[in-house]
Order: C-alpha cells, then structure tokens, then sequence
C-alpha cells in the first residue's frame, strides 16, 4: 500500500476540515503563509522547519506529533501511546458498518461503566496474545520479533 505523501496528508486534512490556505494561514496566527501551505500541498516543500510544522499544525487544527508523522513517516513511540492513527479508525469504523454483529459489540462495550470497559479490553489483549503464534526469545527474554 502506497503511503500518503505530506501534501496529501495536508491536502486531505484541509479538505476534511473544509480549510483553504488562508484559513490555515489565519489559524496559526500567520505564523505560516498560504503560499507556504500551497507550496507544501504541491510537493515543493517537503521538509519543513520545525518552526513550520508547529504553525502547520496550529494551521491545521492538529497536534503536532501529527505533522511530524506526516513528514517524517515516523509514528511516535507506541510505548508512548495505544491510540490508533486515523486511517485505522476510519478502517474499524468501515468494518463495523458493514458488520452487524460487531456494531451489536461495539454497542454493548460503549454501554458497559469505564471500568467495565478497561476490563473486557484486557481480556481482550490477553485473549489476542495468547492466540498469537510463539516467538524466539533472546537472552533477556524479551521476545524477538
């Protein structure tokens, strides 16, 4: 699968936000300029100062771990966060419309108390990495991948 270059990731953000350059522009309190922004969704400018990427992401309504990401095409430390990327989402969301037992299980998990659902999510981990297959393991322990 083809990844998303930067000026598409900004282009799409745009368009899902119904911004224009000028918008961006505006948002980030004119820290960066339209014909930056143009130039960035053209793929003239493909790496940003860091500077740009703060007010880009300002701009955009984004976090910046966002931007970078986009750049970069370095998503940050999973140790960091679990928290899927937007493609993921939307994927799952596509998956549960077209699936009516998992939008009947999706219902359920939403109806249960936070704790509840803290629960039913880590016997679901287990339950997943327990039916993954058994990897090597180094001389620490820790699983090779």
């Amino acid at each position: 699968m083809r990844r998303e270059t930067f000026g598409e990731y900004v282009a799409r953000v745009m368009k899902q936000k119904g911004l224009g350059a000028t918008d961006v522009e505006r948002n980030s309190g004119n820290k960066i300029d339209r014909s930056h922004v143009s130039k960035i969704m053209r793929g003239v400018e493909k790496n940003p100062t860091a500077k740009a990427m703060l007010a880009l992401a300002a701009g955009l309504g984004v976090g910046p771990h966002e931007v970078f990401t986009a750049v970069t095409g370095c998503p940050p430390d999973e140790s960091q966060s679990n928290a899927p990327d937007v493609r993921e989402i939307l994927s799952m969301m596509e998956r549960v419309a077209m699936d009516p037992e998992l939008a009947e299980a999706l219902r359920g998990f939403m109806r249960i108390s936070e704790g509840g659902r803290a629960a039913v999510t880590r016997m679901l981990r287990f339950s997943y990495e327990e039916n993954q297959p058994v990897r090597q393991r180094g001389r620490r322990g820790k699983k090779v991948r």
